[in-house]
């Protein structure tokens, strides 16, 4: 069984989850660390998808921009990519992005950062190439 770790120092076990993005951390460092960084969920003001099994167009532009097997594989043999992601500071970017109701949003919002822009050039490096 796999032990989860705090998302921000990947060292140890989560004891407390952020009140505001929900990523688990380990100690209050970790959460002086992590509150900086911090992106609130954003509150959708969307409905509720009823049980119909239409497909709307923005469904349709979504899985148009969803990476491809063949893509992933190329990530996960980025040697910039998992350099990038040795950092617990950008895996607790990651967390806050795949954690969050709106990602898009949350990507949007971080890519005002630095770091997480550096990640995003790398990962559509490796995924042109």
């Amino acid at each position: 069984m796999k032990t989860k770790l705090c998302a921000v120092c990947n060292n140890s076990a989560p004891k407390y989850k952020c009140p505001t993005c929900k990523i688990e951390y380990c100690s209050a460092k970790c959460f002086k660390d992590h509150k900086s960084m911090c992106v609130p969920p954003v509150q959708s003001t969307q409905q509720k998808p009823s049980n119909d099994v239409t497909v709307s167009k923005e469904d349709e532009e979504e899985e148009e921009h969803r990476l491809k097997e063949a893509d992933l594989q190329k990530l996960t043999k980025s040697k910039r990519v998992q350099q990038m992601l040795a950092y617990p500071e950008i895996r607790a970017l990651m967390e806050t992005v795949n954690s969050n109701s709106n990602p898009v949003q949350v990507i949007h919002a971080l890519r005002q950062r630095p770091d997480f822009e550096q990640l995003v050039q790398a990962m559509l490096e490796a995924t042109s190439e």
